[in-house]
């Protein structure tokens, strides 16, 4: 898993698909958090390492795999999802990437019948470990992810009250995650929500666990 994340060039992606207006992101849910995330969950482009990789893990010569776009609406989403392919295909995987619609993909994910890789667009969280919620055995959904490790863990981390250590507990399981390889993301996208010229956020500071990147938050713009 790891090979196939270094093989995935996710600055260029960026770059091409967004027209720049985007980051690369390492691990999913962490979009809009990154003060507080670990500056070492980052995914290098190394394709010469991947394949190095994936011969160490008894696969010279590749693998195959199906890869499908969740399609539910999101920049770039299905084109970012066959660079994947193209990116994965170059180090030797054999990729069957399938469009179909994501009222057709969804309830194979939730029956747990699906066996492959998503490209899967979730929106930003009040504290990332919402998203990881997913990756519980007890999940209505499901991401494949599920590990005991992360059953007991994201609970704790989902459960703790007491700011800071929810703080600490979040990054505590997604190091794990990033350490796994196991929930991996490739970009969060910029989004410009016109306010008006008489309104303006200077001088109000977000605070933990409060909401400012959707338009549901417009109750925090000051006027001038």
């Amino acid at each position: 898993k790891k090979a196939m994340n270094l093989a995935i060039d996710r600055q260029t992606i960026v770059d091409e698909l967004l027209s720049g207006f985007g980051a690369p992101l390492g691990v999913r849910d962490w979009m809009g958090h990154s003060a507080r995330a670990n500056p070492e969950w980052v995914y290098d482009y190394d394709p010469d390492q991947a394949r190095q990789l994936l011969a160490e893990a008894g696969y010279p010569d590749g693998f195959t795999i199906t890869l499908t776009p969740s399609i539910r609406g999101a920049v770039a989403e299905v084109e970012a999802c066959e660079a994947v392919a193209q990116y994965w295909e170059e180090i030797g995987i054999d990729v069957k990437f399938q469009n179909i619609p994501y009222a057709t993909l969804r309830p194979e994910l939730i029956t747990r019948k699906y066996q492959g890789a998503t490209c899967h667009t979730v929106g930003v969280r009040l504290s990332p470990i919402v998203g990881a919620s997913n990756y519980q055995t007890k999940s209505t959904f499901s991401y494949g992810t599920h590990h005991p490790w992360l059953d007991e863990n994201v609970g704790d981390a989902a459960t703790e009250v007491d700011p800071e250590k929810a703080w600490e507990k979040n990054v505590k399981v997604y190091d794990w995650i990033f350490d796994n390889a196991m929930a991996s993301a490739l970009y969060t996208h910029d989004s410009v929500w016109p306010v008006g010229k008489r309104l303006s956020i200077e001088g109000w500071e977000p605070t933990d666990w409060s909401e400012i990147r959707t338009p549901v938050a417009f109750e925090y713009v000051k006027p001038q």
